[in-house]
């Protein structure tokens, strides 16, 4: 969140900086799915581990989304 406010405050709603903020705000919901998923591993009662493997994936995505936009933010600032 902290980043989508810097953007806003030090970009124009124009190039890259339109998509960095959309795509963090993107990234913040999929780290709320797969939180969501990991809760859902742990409360689960079953030996299965399907919830578990969702979060793992779905948290990767996520990382993997962070560090796209870091690449593009980084070089727009440059």
């Amino acid at each position: 969140m902290t980043v989508i406010s810097i953007v806003k405050l030090t970009q124009a709603k124009q190039g890259v900086a339109y998509w960095v903020d959309d795509l963090l705000a993107l990234d913040a919901l999929i780290f709320l799915g797969s939180s969501i998923f990991s809760y859902l591993s742990i409360r689960s009662n079953s030996k299965k581990v399907y919830f578990e493997d969702i979060a793992d994936k779905v948290f990767m995505l996520a990382l993997i989304m962070m560090g796209a936009a870091v690449v593009l933010l980084t070089y727009e600032i440059m």
